[in-house]
């Protein structure tokens, strides 16, 4: 048996990782398909030699997914691209397929529709694994779920597991893997734990605090209230006496390098030689392991790992909320074990 693992970031790798050592697969066995730019960190990238950047090395040169443009002859001749590269590693043979979430991205359908795909896992990705199920997103609900059953009729490669978060009614879905008993606390299946999965990542500059360049700034704010945010920050940061401060982005924005460099600037206006940047595959789970490193972002499910270390986590979402509505409902709906692991910054 083969094994195919769709990584989006630091967490779904290491947990993913840490089920192939504690079940004892054959790393060589194993492919990854990595999103979002996310690179392996160093320590694994010698174990882990089958890798490919969805969809830069997958699909040709322009195309973002399977089916692009919702183009269906454009998705058929995407998804030989795709099948290709998974038998080029898996020949002939039988596979599992790991996944954060089904409903996201349609190339998750196309590998579950693939004959040789036995079953599917989910993998922990962060604080979406602490919600309650029915409080996730669902693209297709209400008055749009009959629009579901036909696309997934007509399409069912390309929308078969796009229903629900998890579709864990699908025939082919086994149960999920995570770090604690606490995730995927409300989904039904068979329930994997891995051994602790985070390794001790080495600094050779060991900052005082870590800021988190958060998803949610790109989405929600412009760099307007992100200068505000900064600024905040770096009052309260140097009261705190800190000498060294890092930061890394999140990998969305890798996909905006001009923008990138707005943040970069901005960063550097606003805490001057005193900050420097944490490169992609570093992992800020695994440096919080290592060090005593206080740790500043919105709701970064960083935070519950860092707290089982009893390190100290601040986010700033409440400050956030002062500026945009849409972004403090998400807020309230913070999951209660990530809210316990957070002290919350809300002053100007």
């Amino acid at each position: 048996m083969k094994h195919l693992f769709y990584v989006h970031s630091h967490i779904t790798f290491l947990v993913s990782k840490q089920y192939v050592f504690d079940q004892g697969i054959n790393p060589d066995d194993c492919l990854f398909l990595c999103t979002r730019n996310y690179q392996l960190p160093n320590q694994m990238a010698n174990v882990f030699h089958n890798v490919k950047a969805y969809p830069d090395e997958v699909l040709d040169k322009g195309n973002t997914r399977l089916l692009q443009n919702n183009n269906p002859f454009k998705g058929c001749k995407n998804i030989k691209k795709l099948e290709s590269i998974i038998q080029d590693f898996f020949g002939e043979s039988d596979f599992v397929y790991y996944l954060p979430n089904a409903f996201a991205s349609d190339f998750s359908s196309a590998i579950v529709t693939v004959p040789h795909c036995k079953f599917f896992y989910i993998v922990e990705e962060g604080t979406a694994s602490y919600v309650s199920h029915e409080k996730l997103p669902k693209l297709f609900w209400g008055w749009k779920r009959p629009i579901y059953y036909v696309l997934r009729l007509i399409l069912n490669r390309y929308y078969c597991l796009r229903g629900d978060f998890y579709s864990t009614d699908h025939p082919k879905y086994r149960g999920t893997i995570a770090t604690t008993s606490k995730a995927f606390f409300d989904v039904s299946g068979e329930k994997i734990v891995v051994s602790n999965p985070f390794f001790k990542e080495i600094l050779s500059e060991v900052p005082q605090a870590i800021l988190s360049i958060d998803a949610s700034l790109n989405i929600y704010f412009d760099i307007d209230v992100a200068t505000k945010l900064y600024q905040m920050l770096a009052k309260i940061f140097d009261e705190k006496g800190y000498q060294k401060i890092a930061y890394k982005f999140h990998p969305d924005f890798c996909k905006k390098p001009e923008l990138m460099q707005q943040y970069r600037d901005l960063l550097y206006q606003c805490f001057g030689d005193s900050i420097f940047e944490l490169q992609n595959n570093s992992s800020i789970e695994n440096i919080l392991n290592a060090y005593p490193i206080d740790f500043y972002t919105d709701l970064s499910s960083v935070a519950l790992y860092s707290f089982l270390w009893k390190g100290t986590c601040y986010s700033y979402a409440r400050f956030l909320s002062k500026y945009s509505d849409v972004y403090a409902d998400n807020v309230k709906k913070m999951p209660q074990v990530l809210e316990h692991s957070f002290s919350f910054i809300d002053y100007d």
